[in-house]
């Protein structure tokens, strides 16, 4: 058997099998006489039915062929592996001819690889890493939530302040509620309110309403208009924005402990210095490693940039059907209609090719370098998620399952890919406050926010089909501290 192998596309093979004719014949034979020993025809001995003669009826023909075609199929697949190195990710259904005695025979099929990478670029990446320092006003706004958290609660009789704990009700206009009964005369329902319950200051509420009840008394009722929501392209009616009674019920002040060393102390802390100096301890390794996330997220984005990562079409095109059916299964579990799910998969597509790319990209280095995880790694990283966890060893082991021992091999190999790749870039260091990041990082969301609302609106003007399917969500690992 002779094959010859396509050259697609980066990933993608096509191999053309030539058989030649005296092997189809010797199939055939095989085939035919392997029938002969169990069919029936009549005036027919079984087990002496000639080959021509089960040749000419097209059900055992029809078998015959198919046999064949399945037994060469099989003989091509085993030659083509034992030539190439290729581990297929996908295989087409054979595009084969016409199986004919004395005759040739040849079929093609298409095989999805893993690309071929060239990582050499990464050696010219500079990118930055930020050096977050912790400063003492990060340590004493701790120390200020500490307190908020370890107030105690006073009722008062006066208006309403900032950082005061409100207990309210709120009643509805007659139309918005969800009755069958109608009475012109009364605007409200004064006997059942609505709960609510607040801290002002806190955003727990709408911006309009905390300030309007700002300055009420407790028993005393405002009445406050709400915004209606925006209405959409399609719905160009305008709405009598309703307005809601709210009566104050309670109004609570906190009542903080002094900062001194006994606040501390109560902490678990020997002293107000001991407090301050464990809590920067905190403060700062929690920035070192929100530092080594973010530059191993940037230095990913980046290499996905000037490294060239094909994506076999078949691969990407499961991936994405499983994504959507996770999606499609999380609407159905939180009881919403699979209408909406159309904005919340608006980048499907984009986010399952990126999937597929990275996990290229992280195969490769695992397999170029060895860095599977080794069983040493996997017993550490037992005794870290032991410690703190606070449980033994053994413990902690009986509650992984196969599939999470898997998947925490999985997660050293990543940790040491990750850590691989810093090492071969160039690192520019930036320093910054951590209020710097914070803002940084509430900028970049902005950023990332408005760009896929524009992608999303530019998707919709250049849409045609009005059943046209627009896909975005995001799939995260997740690290296996188990509890």
């Amino acid at each position: 058997m002779k094959f010859e192998i396509e050259e697609v596309s980066p990933v993608v093979r096509k191999v053309n099998f030539e058989v030649p004719a005296d092997e189809v014949s010797n199939q055939l034979k095989r085939v035919y006489r392997e029938l002969g020993q169990y069919a029936r025809i009549k005036g027919f001995r079984k087990g002496h039915i000639p080959a021509r003669v089960l040749s000419r009826m097209k059900k055992y023909r029809e078998m015959a062929h198919d046999e064949v075609a399945q037994k060469l199929h099989q003989e091509g697949f085993r030659e083509l592996f034992d030539s190439v190195e290729w581990n297929p990710l996908h295989a087409s259904e054979p595009d084969k001819g016409t199986i004919e005695q004395n005759k040739e025979y040849q079929f093609s099929i298409e095989f999805e690889i893993r690309p071929t990478l060239d990582l050499s670029p990464i050696k010219d990446l500079t990118l930055e890493f930020e050096v977050v320092t912790v400063e003492d006003s990060d340590i004493e706004a701790v120390i200020e939530e500490k307190r908020q958290d370890s107030a105690i609660l006073k009722p008062v009789d006066r208006p309403i302040q900032n950082g005061d704990l409100v207990k309210a009700e709120y009643f509805a206009p007659k139309h918005l509620e969800e009755t069958d009964e109608t009475d012109e005369t009364d605007e409200t329902d004064e006997t059942t309110g609505t709960p609510l319950e607040f801290t002002v200051g806190k955003s727990e509420i709408a911006e309009n309403i905390e300030k309007e009840l700002l300055g009420a008394k407790p028993g005393e009722i405002r009445e406050i208009t709400l915004a209606p929501p925006p209405s959409s392209d399609e719905d160009k009616e305008e709405t009598e924005p309703p307005t809601f009674k709210f009566k104050v019920l309670e109004v609570k002040e906190r009542s903080l402990p002094e900062l001194n060393d006994d606040f501390a102390k109560d902490a678990d802390y020997e002293d107000l210095n001991e407090m301050r100096e464990a809590i920067r301890k905190e403060l700062q390794e929690a920035e070192d490693k929100q530092s080594e996330k973010r530059f191993e997220e940037k230095l990913l984005v980046e290499l996905l940039k000037v490294v060239e990562i094909p994506v076999p079409p078949n691969l990407k095109e499961q991936h994405y059907n499983q994504k959507l059916e996770r999606i499609q299964q999380l609407m159905i579990y939180l009881g919403k209609d699979n209408s909406i799910i159309q904005d919340q998969i608006h980048h499907l597509d984009e986010e399952a090719d990126l999937d597929i790319r990275r996990e290229f990209l992280s195969q490769h280095v695992i397999k170029e370098h060895d860095l599977q995880s080794t069983d040493e790694e996997v017993n550490a990283k037992f005794q870290e998620i032991a410690d703190k966890q606070g449980k033994s060893l053994v413990k902690v082991k009986s509650t992984f399952s196969s599939e999470d021992l898997e998947s925490l091999k999985r997660q050293i190999a990543r940790e040491k890919v990750n850590k691989f790749l810093t090492e071969q870039v160039t690192q520019q260091e930036v320093k910054l406050t951590r209020q710097e990041r914070i803002q940084r990082m509430k900028d970049e969301q902005e950023t990332h926010n408005h760009d896929h609302a524009h992608s999303h609106d530019h998707d919709h003007d250049n849409c045609s089909d009005p059943d046209h399917n627009h896909s975005h969500t995001h799939d995260h690992d997740h690290d296996h501290d188990k509890e």
